[in-house]
């Protein structure tokens, strides 16, 4: 059956490899030019409370990280602070890893687009228009990290579709196995809310390489364990957060404003930690102010669930209604008409896609829930669900986050391997009977 599957394979991913360089080809010809003089903020920045400049010494690098409880996505601001310390500037983790990583993220969004050419030049024309509209709705919060998680995220994505694939020799599935491990382990290390779907992506994908051997398995968790691992275990027991943030509190208490706030306490060391600073909020009293208002928001949302569900609905509409300006920065710009349309286009493609879930349950296909895109469209919907109930104002810059991924229209169910056009399919396991169920 392998030998099979690969001599089928070979001609259909020539040609598939053939669409994708085109594609490629055409996408950086007109997408270099938009993001070459393009950059991003940098992450360490966050609120003005901290500052790649505040750490000088080894001391004082162990002191940060051992005390971060504020969302500053560590990896990248350890990336920040030693730029600093190197060069006295930030041009590669924003300057350049802005771009690059917009860049990366509809490349590889391409490529999952490339299993269909019809498919492949609609996700073009929608990567194209994106580009052109983040450089308006991202100019006035432009985070590193709104852009890269979406390109770990689609890394993860084709990482784990490519090592499934029968034509990969077992020393490459390996490495793609690491690497999707090692992408999705980053992705959560970026967003904080991401850490409340890896269980499920951890079972899928788990599920999607125990065909292939355990090894593969224990290569795509090393990473996860013990980067995710061992920092959420460290805070846990530091700080008691379950989630790398102290702030989602105040974040929410934006969305749910109705919900009257409990008493707080003291935020006696808020004072700001150097001139031209925000208050401080990496302290103890910032974190249990955090934990009471999410306490009181859920309680009034259990005593109030009519009214939840209303406010979650217009809040979700608010969010699907693609806002293009936020705070003082409103562009009016003609040509946001089309980048909104595009945006819902995008969203129409993924709001079909439970209904091809709701086919493959009743033919009960199992395989199909834990399929690579299955995951991706999983991915979208959830935190589109997190961002618009989370957080409230910036719904313009939260956007940004998914577009990459509503650029590559993920199908449900199509499985590694499959570079046909027609109905998704999963492709059996080589040599090995049906995998398990999934519950994903």
């Amino acid at each position: 059956m392998r030998h099979a599957l690969q001599r089928l394979a070979s001609p259909l991913q020539a040609s598939r490899y053939r669409r994708f360089g085109w594609a490629l080809v055409l996408f950086s010809v007109l997408a270099i030019p938009l993001l070459w003089s393009y950059g991003g903020a940098a992450a360490t920045r966050w609120m003005f409370v901290f500052d790649p400049s505040d750490v000088t010494t080894w001391a004082e690098l162990v002191d940060y990280v051992a005390n971060l409880r504020v969302p500053i996505p560590l990896v990248i601001s350890l990336a920040e602070i030693a730029e600093f310390r190197l060069t006295g500037q930030l041009l590669i983790t924003t300057r350049v890893a802005y771009p690059v990583a917009v860049y990366l993220s509809f490349a590889l969004a391409l490529w999952l687009a490339s299993a269909s050419a019809a498919r492949l030049v609609a996700a073009w024309l929608l990567a194209v228009i994106f580009v052109w509209g983040m450089r308006i709705v991202h100019y006035a919060n432009p985070q590193t990290y709104d852009v890269i998680f979406p390109a770990l995220v689609l890394a993860y994505v084709v990482c784990l579709d490519l090592a499934r694939r029968p034509t990969n020799a077992a020393r490459s599935s390996g490495l793609l196995a690491l690497t999707a491990g090692l992408s999705l382990s980053l992705a959560e290390l970026t967003r904080p809310f991401f850490i409340f779907l890896m269980p499920f992506l951890l079972v899928a994908a788990c599920l999607v390489l125990r065909p292939l051997g355990w090894r593969r398995v224990a290569l795509f968790l090393m990473p996860v364990v013990l980067l995710s691992g061992s920092w959420h275990v460290f805070i846990a027991q530091a700080h008691g957060q379950l989630v790398w943030t102290n702030h989602s509190g105040f974040n929410l208490h934006r969305n749910w404003y109705l919900v009257e706030l409990p008493i707080l306490v003291e935020e006696v060391n808020g004072a700001p930690l150097a001139p031209g600073r925000w208050p401080h909020l990496n302290t103890p009293e910032h974190s249990e102010n955090s934990r009471r208002i999410q306490a009181a928001i859920v309680t009034w949302i259990l005593e109030h669930p009519a009214e939840a569900v209303d406010h979650a609905l217009n809040r979700l509409g608010n969010f699907l209604s693609v806002p293009t300006g936020y705070y003082g920065w409103q562009p009016d710009h003609p040509g946001l008409r089309y980048y909104r349309w595009a945006v819902w286009a995008a969203l129409a493609w993924i709001a079909v896609q439970p209904l091809v879930a709701i086919s493959a349950l009743l033919r009960r296909r199992w395989l199909a829930f834990i399929a690579a895109e299955s995951q991706l469209i999983g991915i979208v919907l959830l935190t589109l669900l997190i961002l618009a109930l989370g957080e409230s104002a910036e719904e313009a810059r939260f956007i940004v986050s998914l577009l990459p991924m509503l650029a590559a229209l993920p199908l449900f169910g199509l499985s590694s391997g499959s570079v046909v056009t027609g109905a998704p399919r999963i492709s059996p396991p080589a040599a090995t009977p049906p995998g398990p169920q999934s519950t994903a």
